[in-house]
């Protein structure tokens, strides 16, 4: 009764091992002993699943694969393999599924060492030198590409028109133009692979559902690439010495996570995408850290920038975007700023921390909108707080210490008796506000720019990096009772601003106490001027009347040159008090003073804040020595 069982078992075991049996072996040598001369001759013969072994030699051929065959070396031997392409288009054509090649050197094919028009191969443990590329990849999918070499290949391995669910890992490319390139494909994966020397790292177009990561790139033009692609991934990529880290642009929905970047020009620098994250990703030693241009809808968060040459985190023409949790250290070259928003509007800015940077925040745009973001106090440089105030009205903010303060587009504000520690104290287009009693010191001053009629009253602007207080394009503003002094370039300064009133300021030991460059019509009256490079410098300039100001111990008290301005008003009111001008009289008459510019004060003051004297009669001017 168990007889027909036995006989059954038997019978298949005969039949497999009469299948195995199939499975045949090839052995190739170009000028040893061996069934065959070339690999072309031992593939003719063979069949699906045989095994080809070569020998070590050179090999001037055109392979064609169209079988599943296995080709690599013979166990035990040693010597190079070398499948040669001089004068020859492509080394190998893999027009068969499952194959696997292994051992090999391809190189000098003018085409491709490699080209795979199959799925489910395995390219493994072969080297490619000067090849164009070394492996192209064509509408195929599920090949393997691992532990190859790439020497000086146009580009290294090309996906190309359709492939897709490809795995390109733990190679190592040097040299060539791309060392791992992708245009019209899906789904593949590009993993730890080394990248050296090369133009552009890797090369990324026209892919959607492409995974990235682990790859190490160093030195080149580009250390990634991206162009047009969608729904990717590019994450725990080493990149160093690459002039641009990772250049994105037309892109969507990608994800850029736990990236490092070192020493190069361009850390991260995205345009013209949206919906993209970039997160936990390290810049480091950069001229620019990160940078996005006509970017939307967009996050960078939890990232760490450090050692930025110039800016740290950039946004230009960029809106709707969320910065959140990124930390930015040690930016303290004299042009470098922490975060710098350039008509970009409806962005938000939460928890940033600023450590050790020359100037965090900065904010400039053409019309309201590009001012109008989301900076809560949260952000924070040196453990203190940024405010910034855009389109509000009767606000007061009074004796806090802050890393910064802008007002933009804000009316009727009252800012008091608050110390700014960092970066300045900003109006943009705002008026009719009261700043008063504030200390502005060791770091940009106070910034005004195109506002109207504002008070600055009895501030203290002291070893500022430019100057203590500057005015641009603003006009009809106090200036009175402030303290600017040891500031590196002038005291108080007016660029394009008219009618401004500057009065009772005491402005000292500075490169110019007063500067005024195509500015008009403005009041410098009753100032102390003293001990500065330069006392008042006006160029390009009428209409300004300078007069009843103490100049004092200037190295050149005053210059005035291209314009038409008044120094004195007239015998009666007279002119200013200098201390290196032996006048008689307050004011005097026959005394000018002759300064620089071919300009003169006709009725200069004998004594120090002589015209207080005026109506005081000559016991008054015997109690000063007269």
């Amino acid at each position: 009764m168990l007889k027909l069982p036995i006989i059954t078992c038997l019978a298949l075991v005969i039949i497999l091992i009469s299948l195995a049996g199939a499975e045949r072996t090839y052995i190739v040598s170009g000028s040893g002993p061996a069934n065959y001369k070339t690999i072309n001759d031992a593939i003719a013969r063979a069949s699906s699943g045989d095994t080809i072994y070569v020998k070590p030699g050179i090999y001037n051929e055109e392979v064609i694969v169209g079988k599943t065959l296995t080709i690599g070396p013979l166990i035990g031997e040693k010597g190079s393999i070398i499948l040669e392409g001089k004068n020859k288009t492509t080394g190998m054509m893999i027009t068969a599924d499952g194959c696997s090649v292994d051992g090999l050197i391809i190189r000098g094919f003018s085409k491709a060492g490699i080209e795979l028009d199959s799925n489910g191969n395995n390219i493994r443990n072969n080297q490619f030198q000067d090849d164009f590329p070394g492996i192209l990849i064509y509408n195929s999918s599920s090949n393997r590409v691992e532990k190859n070499s790439f020497k000086d290949c146009f580009a290294g391995v090309v996906l190309w028109h359709g492939a897709a669910g490809n795995y390109i890992t733990d190679n190592t490319i040097g040299g060539g133009n791309r060392a791992l390139f992708t245009n019209d494909v899906g789904g593949n994966t590009l993993s730890n692979n080394v990248l050296s020397g090369s133009s552009i790292g890797l090369y990324l177009t026209n892919a959607t559902g492409l995974v990235a990561s682990g790859n190490k790139v160093s030195g080149g033009t580009y250390g990634i690439l991206a162009d047009n692609i969608s729904r990717c991934s590019i994450r725990d990529s080493i990149l160093k010495g690459c002039e641009h880290g990772i250049f994105i642009s037309e892109t969507d929905h990608l994800s850029i996570y736990n990236n490092s970047i070192k020493d190069g020009s361009f850390g991260i620098l995205m345009q013209r995408s949206s919906a993209n994250g970039i997160q936990g990703c390290t810049v480091d030693n950069i001229t620019e850290g990160i940078g996005l241009g006509f970017v939307i809808d967009s996050i960078i968060s939890g990232c760490s920038v450090s050692n930025i040459k110039k800016q740290c985190i950039g946004l230009v023409n960029s809106r709707n975007n969320t910065l959140e949790k990124n930390q930015i250290n040690k930016c303290t070259q004299a042009e470098s700023m922490g975060i710098m928003i350039m008509n970009s509007p409806s962005n938000r800015f939460h928890a940033n921390v600023l450590k050790d940077v020359i100037w965090g925040l900065y904010v400039e745009g053409k019309a309201k909108e590009d001012y109008d973001n989301t900076i809560d106090e949260s952000n924070t440089i040196d453990g203190k707080p940024i405010a910034y105030l855009c389109g509000q009205s009767g606000k007061t903010i009074r004796d806090r210490e802050l890393a910064h303060l802008t007002l933009a587009y804000c009316q009727n504000c009252f800012v008091a008796g608050n110390t700014i520690t960092n970066d300045a104290l900003f109006l943009s287009e705002s008026s009719n506000n009261k700043i008063l009693g504030n200390n502005v010191s060791r770091c940009y001053g106070i910034y005004i720019n195109r506002s109207l009629y504002n008070d600055l009253v009895g501030n203290t602007l002291y070893a500022n990096r430019y100057s203590g207080i500057y005015l641009t394009n603003s006009d009809g503003n106090q200036v009175r009772e402030n303290h600017a002094y040891q500031n590196s370039q002038n005291g108080i300064s007016l660029a394009n601003s008219q009618s401004n009133n500057l009065s009772g300021n005491l402005v000292e030991l500075n490169s110019a106490g007063v500067w005024l460059n195509l500015s008009n019509s403005n009041m410098i009256v009753e100032n102390n001027i003293t001990s500065n490079q330069l006392g008042i410098f006006i160029a390009n300039s009428i209409g300004n009347q300078v007069y009843h100001n103490n100049f004092i111990s200037n190295k050149e008290q005053a210059e005035d040159k291209n314009g038409d301005n008044s120094w004195d008003m007239g015998n009666v009111t007279g002119g200013n008090y200098w201390s290196d001008r032996n006048a008689k009289g307050n004011p005097s008459t026959g005394w000018p003073r002759i300064i620089r510019g071919l300009k003169k004060d006709n009725h200069p003051f004998e004594n120090l804040n002589g015209w207080k004297l005026m109506d005081q009669g000559p016991s008054a001017l015997t109690c000063l020595g007269a």
